[in-house]
């Protein structure tokens, strides 16, 4: 029984961060072109995608914190900034950035940041917190 507990528990952990990787490919390419003005947020956001592509995540948290400052209303930046605190276990941190993104986000947007925050509740055993967040999630998908 505690050997099937585990397969599910790493079968789920591999969907979801399969799902994740997904969600930030279609944020990235639903944002165009790059930008190549540094007084633009969305410069940052794309530096900030490029080292995380890398897996330099506190670099990108550094660049994605940076895009924050100057759109503070962007919320795929806090997404992304979320997925990177999550990659370095710094679990509230991402919790706190997908809350957010959950406040200022439109409503087309908000079961990714759910589905963020579920996941980071799942890694942390909160399993009620994780369940309630994907419920959501799911019920906000026609």
């Amino acid at each position: 029984m505690l050997k099937q507990h585990g397969e599910e528990t790493s079968s789920m952990k591999k969907i979801l961060t399969f799902t994740l990787i997904l969600f930030s490919l279609w944020i990235s390419t639903a944002l165009g072109a790059p930008v190549n003005d540094q007084n633009s947020a969305k410069y940052w956001y794309e530096q900030g995608n490029q080292y995380d592509s890398n897996k330099n995540y506190e670099k990108a948290i550094e660049v994605y914190t940076k895009a924050i400052e100057m759109d503070p209303l962007q919320c795929s930046i806090y997404y992304r900034r979320g997925l990177s605190y999550q990659a370095l276990s710094k679990n509230d941190l991402a919790i706190a950035d997908f809350t957010k993104g959950l406040e200022i986000c439109p409503e087309s947007q908000k079961t990714s940041f759910l589905f963020g925050r579920g996941g980071t509740y799942f890694f942390l055993q909160k399993y009620e917190l994780a369940i309630a967040d994907f419920t959501e999630a799911i019920n906000l998908k026609p």
